[in-house]
């Protein structure tokens, strides 16, 4: 489970609310993450990249994936925190399997 998800899951149970799929939190958590960037991509733009993270991951392996990706997105702007916070919400949208490597 995702932090973003993990911390809101408790306000959610109480208010009797569902809690938001991974990727509704995917997508609140980039949104909120690149207020500050000149260009902010749109939604759709913002799942592609998503989904080429975890094709990258495959393809390259957690670790060198992972550090790739928060290093193209602190070229961008965002600190390494929001980076590495946009990437776990990604793997838990878009291929939780990865997940195991934040518990």
């Amino acid at each position: 489970m995702s932090r973003a998800l993990a911390l809101l899951l408790p306000v959610l149970l109480l208010t009797g609310c569902a809690p938001p799929s991974a990727e509704a939190v995917y997508l609140s958590i980039v949104n909120d993450s690149t207020l500050q960037l000149k260009e902010v991509p749109d939604d759709d733009d913002i799942k592609e990249m998503g989904r080429d993270f975890c094709a990258y991951l495959n393809a390259e392996g957690f670790e060198d994936g992972m550090s790739d990706f928060i290093d193209n997105l602190q070229a961008l702007g965002l600190t390494a925190d929001k980076a590495g916070d946009i990437g776990r919400a990604a793997i838990a949208a878009y291929c939780p399997a990865y997940s195991r490597y934040f518990e």
